[in-house]
């Protein structure tokens, strides 16, 4: 699911330009983040899924190495899966 901000509430005005949305959630993001906020995002209208208890700590819970070498090895090996250069060739073998 993608969440797409088609507007900010900044001071009472409704911002919908996407140039002007884009740099203030930056601009939020960077404030937030250095402990700055000047104002701050929020959603409404907007419904996330909640998943259940047992579903979180399954996805919190640590994976098996079994768990972790069946996922590298379903990639195709050409492919990185960082800017290190290193792709699932090299590492499937090492």
């Amino acid at each position: 699911m993608k969440i797409k901000i088609i507007g900010l509430w900044i001071k009472g005005v409704w911002i919908e330009n996407p140039k002007e949305v884009k740099k203030r959630e930056s601009f939020s993001f960077q404030n937030s983040v250095s402990g700055q906020r000047k104002y701050q995002v929020k959603f409404r209208r907007i419904s996330f899924s909640i998943i259940a208890s047992k579903e979180n700590a399954y996805l919190r819970g640590m994976f098996t190495k079994n768990e972790i070498q069946g996922e590298i090895w379903e990639c195709e090996g050409s492919k990185s899966p960082s800017l290190d250069g290193y792709n699932f060739s090299f590492i499937k073998n090492h």
